[in-house]
């Protein structure tokens, strides 16, 4: 039974002929009672229907329905409020009611405001005569045996007077100068699940922020970039001064915390050769060209942005578009970092489109293709232009050419000085037979890369014919 009548003893004002006035019939609308049973899923005890899912049994503290024990406790009770579930375990303290016939249930009750488990300060625990260890506080208040307690922290609003202190609207506070700060912290809406997950919608100042925190360590009173799993939102204010009580363990001593600023994961490992921070420092990712300037201070313009951002980190982030398409479009920069291995794979096509320049930096650079199709246009370049060693690239078709007519060059050239020899009497042979074949080797230099144009007519006419 839910709402329900309650004996009330009367005030004695010695007016009544016996010793004490009779007691007092009050309706009670909301009756504290004790959870016995919870009904989760189609599996468990005292399902029937889905409309039973997060209903519960439970034992009314006060009432006529009170009841000898727990076991014996039968009536059900459905949530209240329809899209608001906080479903409670075995041994929770709840508010039973009753509205139109049906009864329901408000809860679980924060008697001792821990986000994990709350004990139930009204209930009365059967005398148990049974002195075996078996017998646990859990088997008294008849807890779930399946439910993880934990020492988690209550999520607090730490003062960060960077943000809170309302002087500190366009301007730098360092250091806590106003008191009346301690004592006049505005709150935030906060929901906290029973294992260290929790949704805050809260503010900094007067900069609104939202914060869905998973795996929060027991020992943290407020989220940390450090948390499994945390997706943050925020209009003013950087990473680093929303999440400043961030900490780890110290690498040499496990059992030292030591202060932590969050760090883009590319850069945490151990040595690494390139990172993010490395390539957005260069003037070539910040979109300057070769010949701008490299950006003076790159932690700076990483970690202390201060505009509208989004913060998602995890130890894995999947996104995955089964039907269509992901899109990533950034005004300014797309940055992408890894401290290991990057892949690109697809079944069709990878296209590149960049109006400016592509350049990649590596030890080692290797292609494995059946074709490949190099379109230089206007120039083709091998060298380092930083270092102004540049070679003309060699076209295959074009240079199969010239091999060949070197060749057939050299071959004629042997054959004339052959007939210049035979006819070495002769002086005007001779230099007729040379001047020929001088004429051919310098047809061949004025040649004009692409086209294979030459003014000659002799030998060469017959090379260009070749199947090169």
């Amino acid at each position: 039974m839910g709402s329900t009548f309650v004996d009330f003893e009367s005030i004695d004002n010695g007016t009544w002929i016996l010793d004490k006035p009779p007691p007092a019939k009050i309706w009670l609308q909301f009756v504290p009672g004790i959870v016995t049973r919870v009904i989760c899923n189609n599996e468990s005890i005292g399902y029937k229907s889905n409309e039973d899912i997060n209903s519960i049994i439970a034992k009314p503290h006060m009432g006529d329905s009170i009841l000898p024990n727990l076991q014996s406790a039968t009536t059900k009770y459905y949530p209240l409020f329809r899209g608001i579930s906080d479903a409670p375990v075995m041994g929770d303290q709840v508010l039973l009611c009753s509205f139109g016939e049906r009864n329901y249930y408000l809860g679980p009750i924060n008697t001792e405001n821990l986000p994990n488990k709350n004990v139930d300060n009204m209930f009365i625990p059967d005398i148990n005569l049974n002195d075996s260890t078996e017998v646990t506080m859990k088997n008294i208040y008849g807890q779930s045996k399946n439910f993880y307690e934990s020492t988690i922290s209550r999520l607090q609003k730490v003062n960060n007077y960077s943000f809170d202190d309302p002087r500190s609207i366009g301007e730098k506070v360092k250091s806590n100068t106003n008191t009346d700060m301690l004592s006049d912290l505005h709150g935030d809406m906060v929901l906290e699940g029973r294992h260290g997950n929790s949704l805050r919608i809260g503010s900094r100042g007067p900069n609104p922020c939202v914060i869905i925190s998973n795996g929060r360590s027991n020992d943290n009173i407020c989220e940390s970039s450090l948390d499994g799993s945390i997706i943050g939102v925020f209009q003013s204010g950087s990473l680093r001064k929303h999440f400043f009580m961030d900490g780890k363990l110290s690498k040499e001593e496990e059992t030292i915390v030591e202060n932590y600023e969050f760090k883009l994961a590319d850069g945490e490992i151990d040595d690494p050769k390139r990172t993010l921070e490395k390539s957005f420092e260069s003037s070539l990712g910040r979109g300057l060209g070769i010949k701008g300037e490299n950006d003076p201070d790159i932690t700076n313009t990483i970690y202390n942005y201060v505009d509208n951002q989004i913060l998602n980190t995890s130890d894995r982030i999947t996104f995955n578009a089964r039907k269509d398409s992901i899109f990533i479009s950034a005004f300014q920069h797309v940055h992408v970092g890894s401290g290991n291995s990057m892949t690109f794979s697809t079944s069709k096509n990878i296209l590149t489109n960049a109006a400016e320049n592509i350049i990649i930096n590596t030890p080692y650079f290797n292609i494995n293709s059946n074709h490949i199709t190099i379109d230089a246009v206007k120039r083709l370049n091998l060298g380092n232009p930083k270092k102004n060693v540049m070679n003309r690239a060699v076209l295959g078709n074009q240079l199969s050419f010239f091999l060949k007519a070197l060749i057939q060059l050299n071959v004629a050239l042997c054959k004339s000085v052959t007939q210049a020899v035979a006819q070495r009497e002769s002086e005007g042979s001779v230099s007729r037979i040379m001047d020929s074949i001088e004429e051919e080797f310098n047809d061949l230099d004025e040649m004009y890369l692409g086209d294979a144009h030459f003014t000659g007519s002799g030998i060469l006419s017959k090379v260009v014919n070749l199947e090169v």
